[in-house]
């Protein structure tokens, strides 16, 4: 891992790697960056390669929640109030942007892809 975390979240991102999203860093503070672990296939076998993937608009209190979900990665905090969510699309340059949907703040205490839905428990 280049840069010290707990409390992430890691999501497998289909035939790309792994990213490892946000959580704490030294001394507790809130991390916004992300680090895409990928595995190559090469001479004396298999190699794991850590590189920086782009950091998030907002750094999201620790122990954040994420999804691979139809080509995007969707994050949001654990049990934070939140109106909107933030959504990484790797198939439009990587830029993460804001999907404000919720009418009222939600605390936030879990969130799954089922199928072809996305479901935010709060």
């Amino acid at each position: 891992m280049i840069e010290e975390r707990f409390g992430c979240a890691a999501v497998n991102i289909p035939d790309t790697g792994v990213l490892f999203i946000g959580g704490l860093g030294r001394n507790g503070f809130i991390l916004r960056s992300t680090e895409l672990l990928t595995r190559r296939s090469g001479k004396g076998g298999e190699k794991w390669q850590w590189r920086h993937f782009p950091p998030m608009n907002y750094g999201h209190r620790g122990f954040p929640l994420s999804v691979y979900f139809q080509g995007r990665v969707y994050v949001v905090g654990y049990v934070e109030f939140v109106k909107k969510m933030e959504m990484l699309d790797l198939e439009a340059g990587g830029q993460w942007t804001f999907l404000n949907f919720f009418r009222q703040p939600l605390k936030v205490f879990s969130m799954a892809r089922v199928a072809n839905e996305l479901f935010i428990a709060g």
